[in-house]
């Protein structure tokens, strides 16, 4: 028996298809700015590869923009979401260095990434009690 659970051989051989379900799992196109400061190599990679798995949370999310910047004594780093169809995504982050900035507003845009979707999956009728299908 196939363990693939029914997925043809098309897409079992595709990349980008989730062969469970034969649906195209979208790659969030990252890119990373720097205003006015320099970025280590190091910090650009962990910065595409945290916001890249933001796709997790909601599938439509096509791209987004990483913006570093500094103020004085304070980094900030600003994250641009587009999700498809829906309204984009913005949030902000400051800490004393990028990595904590980042890992702050990672973490919002992902909760707000999940707010979104949840409400879109709750605004869909469910039927209405006692009726007769």
């Amino acid at each position: 028996m196939n363990s693939f659970h029914g997925a043809t051989p098309e897409a079992r051989s595709r990349p980008g298809i989730d062969s469970t379900n034969q649906t195209e799992v979208r790659r969030v196109e990252v890119s990373v700015t720097a205003r006015s400061c320099e970025l280590p190599a190091a910090l650009i990679r962990q910065a595409t590869r945290q916001v890249a798995r933001l796709s997790r949370y909601h599938p439509r999310a096509v791209s987004a923009e990483v913006i570093f910047s500094e103020k004085k004594r304070e980094k900030e780093v600003e994250v641009v979401v587009n999700v498809h169809k829906t309204p984009t995504i913005v949030a902000k982050g400051e800490a004393r260095d990028f990595r904590s900035a980042l890992d702050e507003v990672v973490e919002r845009v992902a909760r707000m990434l999940r707010k979104q979707r949840e409400r879109a999956r709750d605004h869909r009728a469910e039927g209405l009690p006692g009726a007769v299908l």
